[in-house]
């Protein structure tokens, strides 16, 4: 190999680790009840995620396949029911910029009930100026959902200097099925430039 292939292979060598998603894994706890959640992140649009729940009786592990990468876990009791529940942050899309929740419900720490998170291109309201950049943060059961706002959808769109605040709260439907739901939404005007 002589010097001018080695410089070559030293500057581009690096640039290709850093364009992956690093491999998540992280373990969440309330006491010594939680969750830990494990991912590789290899691709922008399909991993098998693993969750090995940690303190509970005799229940299974669940692993399922998330669109997009992992990039946080979090645990909070969603239901107000004593036991810990764990949400995932997804990222998916062009530079994963594009937000989506995962979450899974304690059944008294003996197994998990997955929660449905509303996707908020299925909005007309809720969507109007989205072009992702999500950031997600639990609040004492609440989930709390913030995103830069743009002038309109298109690729043509300016930032506004406003935020989009969207609450969700943990609700029961058909079936018993729990499923988060928009309950109160904001804008503010933000000093960050996206």
């Amino acid at each position: 190999m002589n010097k001018r292939s080695f410089v070559w292979m030293v500057l581009l060598f690096p640039v290709s680790i850093w364009a992956q998603t690093p491999k998540f894994d992280t373990t969440v706890l309330i006491g010594k009840i939680g969750y830990r959640v494990r991912c590789n992140n290899k691709s922008p649009d399909n991993n098998l995620a693993s969750i090995k729940l940690v303190g509970f009786t005799n229940a299974r592990d669940p692993e399922f396949f998330v669109k997009g990468v992992i990039r946080q876990a979090s645990i909070d009791d969603f239901n107000n029911d004593g036991f810990p529940d764990l949400m995932m942050n997804v990222y998916n899309g062009p530079n994963e910029v594009y937000g989506n929740v995962i979450a899974l419900v304690s059944n008294e720490n003996k197994s998990v009930s997955v929660v449905s998170f509303p996707d908020i291109l299925n909005d007309p309201k809720l969507r109007e100026g989205y072009k992702g950049n999500d950031h997600f943060q639990l609040m004492e059961g609440l989930l709390m959902r913030s995103f830069p706002l743009y002038s309109s959808n298109d690729s043509t769109a300016t930032y506004t200097g406003k935020k989009r605040f969207i609450q969700y709260q943990l609700q029961k439907g058909e079936g018993d099925r729990l499923s988060f739901k928009p309950m109160h939404t904001y804008e503010v005007a933000s000093p960050e430039q996206n």
